[in-house]
């Protein structure tokens, strides 16, 4: 492990229904350090965003969840948070890219859904704990898949590392670098200077910006234009027909992936 902090604690599941789940009980419980990593080859019962649920095969891919305390962090910038490890993703991803050549196939999916060749590898899921002005604590929830060869609920929407890599991952080395990745963008948002390049960074992997796509709004389809996001995650668009962008939030519009 080659991260300053992330991941120097770590608790490992043979089985459990939720690491997000898990780690916010453990912080009822007990004192638990900043970077305390949580994992298990086998969530039965992962959460994602929108309120779905993360399928996942057992023991093929990697759930897990980092405990945070980002003191430094203004609620007004939360979002920060997601940009940083939703970087941290995309950077993991490109560094297994010795060619190069799927690099600009990597992206983000507002707002945190990590696409490789359009089709979802990576799933997010942050939750806050809040105390008056201040974040007390972070739960970072992953779900990456890793080994897995069959999405029979989303054959066209979702694949692995090891379908578009071809080849077989070693899921504790993964675990590893995406903990160094993290871990790196993580300490680049406690400076004002880092904070702009995450969110540039951010940016730069956004899918769709400055393009005209489909949108599912309100159970219809639309199309517009992402402009960019809001400082607390807002998706802006301007959608056909209208000369101003709207800010969406996480379950008020879903860009439509081809």
């Amino acid at each position: 492990m080659n991260s300053l902090f992330i991941g120097h604690t770590r608790i490992k599941l043979h089985e459990v229904n939720s690491t997000n789940t898990y780690a916010i009980e453990l912080l009822k419980q007990e004192k638990v350090y900043e970077g305390t990593l949580i994992y298990s080859l086998n969530q039965t019962n992962g959460r994602g965003q929108r309120g779905n649920n993360w399928q996942s095969e057992p023991f093929k891919n990697l759930t897990f969840s980092i405990v945070l305390t980002p003191h430094f962090l203004p609620i007004s910038n939360q979002f920060l948070l997601t940009q940083a490890v939703s970087l941290a993703i995309c950077d993991f991803v490109a560094a297994l890219d010795n060619t190069g050549k799927l690099n600009d196939k990597i992206a983000i999916k507002w707002p945190n859904d990590i696409l490789l060749n359009n089709k979802k590898v990576c799933g997010i899921l942050i939750e806050n704990s809040i105390r008056e002005t201040s974040i007390q604590h972070t739960v970072v929830g992953v779900g990456i898949n890793v080994n897995q060869k069959k999405f029979d609920l989303f054959p066209t929407q979702a694949s692995s590392l090891s379908n578009e890599f071809e080849e077989e991952f070693d899921t504790e080395e993964i675990l590893a670098k995406i903990c160094t990745q993290i871990d790196k963008r993580y300490l680049q948002i406690r400076n004002q200077n880092g904070q702009n390049q995450v969110r540039e960074g951010y940016l730069g992997k956004l899918k769709g910006l400055g393009l005209e796509q489909q949108f599912m709004l309100n159970t219809k389809l639309v199309d517009g234009v992402i402009k960019g996001v809001s400082p607390i995650g807002e998706l802006l668009v301007v959608l056909n027909g209208e000369d101003e962008f709207r800010k969406f939030g996480f379950k008020e519009i879903q860009l439509v992936v081809a």
